[in-house]
C-alpha cells in the first residue's frame, strides 16, 4: 500500500511540475512576445505613415483646387480633410491595437511561471486590461470618425 501511495505522489509532482515552465522558458518567451509585439507596432507605423502621406498628397492636391477655383473647391477641400481625418483614425487604431496586441501577449507570457490558480487570474486580469485599451482604442477611433463625418458637412 505505501508503495502505491509513494507512487501515486511521485507522479502528482511530475505531473505538476510538468505544467509550469522555467523561468529560463518564460523569459524566452518574454522576450520573443516583446520582441514581435515591437516588430508589429513598426510595421503598423510604417502603414499608418504611408496611408497618411497618400492621405497628405491628395490633401495639397485638393488644397491647390481650392485656391484655383473658391466656389466649389471648399467642399472638395472639406471632403479632402475629412478622408485625411479618416485615415488618421483607422491608422492611429491600428497602431494602438498592434501595440496593445503585443502588450496582451507579453502579459500572457509572464504568467507561465505562475503555478496554476495564479496563472489563471493573471491570464484573466490580462485579458480584461487588454479588452478595456481595445475598448478605449476603439471609442477614439469611433470619435474621429465622427468628427470625419461632421467635417464633410
Amino acid at each position: 500500500m505505501k508503495a502505491f501511495d509513494l507512487t501515486t505522489a511521485l507522479a502528482a509532482v511530475l505531473l505538476a511540475s510538468g505544467c509550469q515552465e522555467s523561468a529560463s522558458e518564460t523569459a524566452k518567451d518574454v522576450a520573443e512576445a516583446q520582441d514581435k509585439a515591437a516588430q508589429n507596432v513598426v510595421t503598423a507605423r510604417q502603414d499608418a505613415t504611408k496611408k497618411l502621406n497618400e492621405a497628405d498628397t491628395d490633401l495639397a492636391s485638393a488644397e491647390r483646387a481650392y485656391g484655383k477655383a473658391e466656389a466649389g473647391a471648399r467642399k472638395e477641400l472639406n471632403s479632402a480633410e475629412a478622408v485625411v481625418m479618416v485615415k488618421a483614425a483607422e491608422a492611429d487604431f491600428d497602431v494602438a491595437s498592434t501595440a496593445l496586441e503585443g502588450r496582451y501577449q507579453v502579459a500572457v507570457q509572464k504568467c507561465d511561471a505562475l503555478q496554476q490558480v495564479e496563472a489563471k487570474a493573471c491570464r484573466s486580469a490580462a485579458t480584461m486590461a487588454h479588452a478595456t485599451e481595445l475598448s478605449v482604442a476603439t471609442a477614439r477611433r469611433d470619435a474621429a470618425l465622427v468628427a470625419a463625418e461632421h467635417h464633410k458637412q
